[in-house]
């Protein structure tokens, strides 16, 4: 059985990865297999867990600080989206991925440790490994508006998030273009080991209503706006023992036996891991869509993937 810590370079035809889910703590598993096959495919307790572009009779999904896909026999797995927003890039690769379990295994809250799996599976080495993005047509042109927000589509070629995150001072901007010529590197080397991040505001609201109860020091990264709210995290959290990093006018929780390494467009770059994950429910593909966003989030993906899909169905009637 491996886990974050000991997946090992040497090839395999099948490599399970297992933890606890940042949300509901209960075990969960991911197995990846070798297949002959064109494309990937996924279950989730045996079911089909990626769902046919365009299909909406069979599932529904919401979003409680992340996303939670429910099925009809009133099962629900929580967080897939940083496995779905990894997996995106190898829809093509022939691959099957099993999942047990009511919750995706959080590991360090991005996508690092499914990829370290494909790599386990393919050998990548020294080269950079063949990124492939399945796009479908949609003409979308929509405008979502929020308090202190955006998301923004049109028609394009391709498919193009740029993403704007503007809060507390803080303004980070990227762009990942599906054809750009830095686009393998920027999904493999920036988007999907982006880290989840919380303000701990945010975090204590959450352990109020019972969520985040698989998180460790190793989950991603809790951001104090002063120093006095970490005294406040240390002591209703005697057990978690760390320090502060300072990171853009604002601080960020460096576990005993972690290293924060972020990067000046961090939180970014996760949001748009986030929103590939949402829209990879879809097949396992991406929209031919332009998208432009400003500090939106889960429950913004849905409402988009949500028109995308009645799009796609009033095109086949």
């Amino acid at each position: 059985m491996e886990t974050a810590e000991n997946i090992s370079k040497k090839q395999s035809k099948q490599v399970t990865i297992e933890g606890p889910g940042l949300h509901t703590g209960s075990n969960g598993k991911v197995t990846f297999t070798r297949i002959e096959a064109e494309e990937t495919c996924c279950t989730f307790n045996g079911s089909p867990f990626v769902f046919p572009v365009g299909s909406s009779s069979t599932f529904s999904f919401s979003a409680e600080n992340g996303t939670i896909i429910h099925y009809p026999d009133s099962l629900s797995l929580y967080t897939p989206e940083h496995l779905l927003g990894t997996l995106c890039g190898f829809s093509r690769l022939g691959l099957m991925v099993q999942i047990e379990g009511r919750e995706v295994p959080g590991m360090d809250g991005s996508g690092r440790n499914f990829l370290e799996c494909i790599d386990r599976l393919i050998s990548f080495g020294a080269s950079k490994p063949i990124v492939t993005f399945k796009i479908y047509e949609s003409s979308l042109q929509k405008e979502y508006f929020f308090s202190d927000g955006y998301l923004k589509t049109s028609p394009f070629q391709g498919f193009s998030v740029t993403y704007i995150h503007e809060q507390n001072g803080m303004n980070q901007h990227f762009v990942f273009d599906t054809d750009s010529n830095t686009s393998v590197e920027d999904y493999l080397e920036k988007i999907i080991p982006s880290k989840t991040f919380i303000n701990y505001k945010s975090f204590e609201f959450c352990r109020k209503k019972g969520l985040l109860r698989g998180v460790t020091p190793q989950s991603g990264m809790l951001l104090f706006d002063h120093p006095d709210e970490f005294k406040d995290f240390c002591q209703k959290n005697p057990r978690k023992t760390g320090t502060l990093v300072p990171y853009q006018g604002r601080f960020l929780f460096q576990g005993q036996d972690s290293e924060l390494c972020p990067s000046e467009y961090e939180f970014a770059l996760h949001k748009i891991l986030d929103l590939l994950g949402d829209l990879a429910i879809n097949g396992l593909s991406l929209p031919s869509l332009k998208i432009v966003a400003k500090n939106s989030g889960h429950f913004h993906n849905h409402l988009l993937l949500k028109d995308i899909i009645n799009e796609r169905n009033n095109t086949s009637h």
